[in-house]
């Protein structure tokens, strides 16, 4: 029993330190061996280490992902710092510079906009074959511009300037950055444009086959006539519609269904709707008092209420839901 006590407490007082020193190990990341490598002179095994991190950010991400591309710029600076003490970069794998290839060979063959964004997935291969490599990163953002795509080209971009190796490639990406500024400001109004016209379409959708009618002006002779809009898709007709005093429509035509009257001054007319403010494509004789003056007819479209305003002179016609 003697013996036996004596065993357990040799084996709790040599082998209990061993424990607590297996306990205290931790796996080290990539990047965590890439900065130890990088500490110790090994520059070539760091950089490894580093694309190895650099690719394991991809598991479940995708290349927009905020965290993703946080762990990108601090991997591009580290490998950027790396490179800077070594005599030479390491050299990108065939794989890398097939792609780097193959993307140079689609920007020079582009016509359209998807044209440059198979320029950049092409890149963006290379890149991820060989992340130290500054020509991969700035010819990414080339494509990206070129593409229109001017927030990934601008990241795209300062993950190049992460690496810069001279005083011209600093240049260079000074350059592009102020080519993708500048294209991107002249290209806002186009792109906001395009926005509120897809915004003013899905309204519009909302409204389609619905008529609009104003109220019936009566005169004397009992003959009436009233404006009259029709939505369809991203078109509307807008007219008017006679009732003569024997109670027939006037001079009669069908658009969209609905009948509307012809007249030289108020014949119905198809219209694109790409604005909530437009003009009418005839416009109105109106008296100012001293002699007649054309003055442009025009047309608002009320969203909310929903109402079609047709002004003429200084007439107004508010044409409601049917």
């Amino acid at each position: 029993m003697k013996n036996t006590l004596l065993t357990i407490i040799f084996a709790f007082c040599f082998l209990a330190p061993v424990s607590g020193q297996i306990a205290a190990i931790k796996p080290t990341t990539p990047e965590q061996s890439g900065d130890e490598n990088a500490a110790a002179g090994k520059y070539a095994a760091a950089i490894d280490q580093y694309k190895t991190a650099w690719l394991g950010w991809f598991i479940g991400r995708n290349e927009a992902d905020a965290d993703l591309r946080s762990a990108h710029e601090r991997l591009a600076g580290k490998m950027g710092t790396t490179l800077a003490k070594m005599t030479s970069p390491p050299v990108p794998s065939e794989d890398a510079d097939f792609h780097a290839q193959k993307g140079a060979a689609f920007v020079k063959l582009a016509k359209t906009p998807l044209d440059f964004l198979k320029a950049a997935s092409q890149f963006q291969e290379a890149v991820n074959g060989a992340p130290w490599v500054f020509d991969y990163h700035f010819n990414l953002a080339v494509a990206y511009k070129s593409a229109g795509q001017f927030k990934d080209a601008l990241y795209a971009l300062s993950l190049a300037k992460l690496l810069t190796a001279n005083e011209k490639d600093r240049r260079d990406a000074n350059a592009l950055r102020a080519e993708i500024e500048a294209a991107q400001e002249i290209a806002a109004p186009a792109v906001q444009a395009e926005r509120e016209k897809q915004k003013l379409a899905e309204m519009i959708k909302a409204l389609d086959g619905v008529v609009f009618v104003a109220p019936w002006k009566v005169y004397s002779n009992g003959s009436r006539f009233r404006w009259k809009s029709k939505i369809v898709g991203q078109q509307m007709v807008v007219g008017v519609e006679r009732i003569e005093e024997s109670g027939s429509i006037s001079d009669p035509e069908r658009i969209y269904g609905e009948q509307f009257s012809y007249a030289s001054n108020h014949d119905a007319k198809v219209y694109d709707i790409n604005s909530l403010d437009m003009i009418m494509t005839k416009p109105a004789g109106c008296w100012n008092g001293r002699q007649t003056v054309e003055i442009p007819r025009t047309i608002k479209i009320d969203l909310e209420l929903p109402a079609i305003t047709v002004v003429v002179c200084d007439d107004t016609y508010v044409m409601k839901r049917q």
